[in-house]
């Protein structure tokens, strides 16, 4: 079992998609994990990857993912956003 849990709380979906990319830049799995759903049934498709099921496999690839050497940084352009009661994309 993965570390124990503390959730996040964001205040807008912009908020959490920041925090999203500052822990992906920064390589921070714990700052990553923090911003997603502290649930069993969460599921995470990589580009090119398998279907990821729970907080465990989810946490594992994004250990793998940050153990490389590279540094990535992201400029989002053209962002589009759509909130639903209980879900926002």
């Amino acid at each position: 079992m993965g570390k124990p849990r503390t959730p996040s709380i964001y205040t807008s979906p912009q908020d959490a998609a920041v925090a999203f990319y500052q822990a992906f830049e920064t390589k921070d799995v714990d700052a990553m994990m923090a911003t997603w759903a502290e649930d069993e049934d969460i599921v995470c498709v990589h580009p090119g990857g398998p279907r990821l099921v729970g907080y465990d496999a989810v946490r594992a690839s994004w250990d793998r993912i940050f153990s490389g050497e590279g540094r990535v940084s992201f400029r989002l352009e053209q962002i589009v956003t759509i909130e639903t009661v209980g879900l926002a994309m």
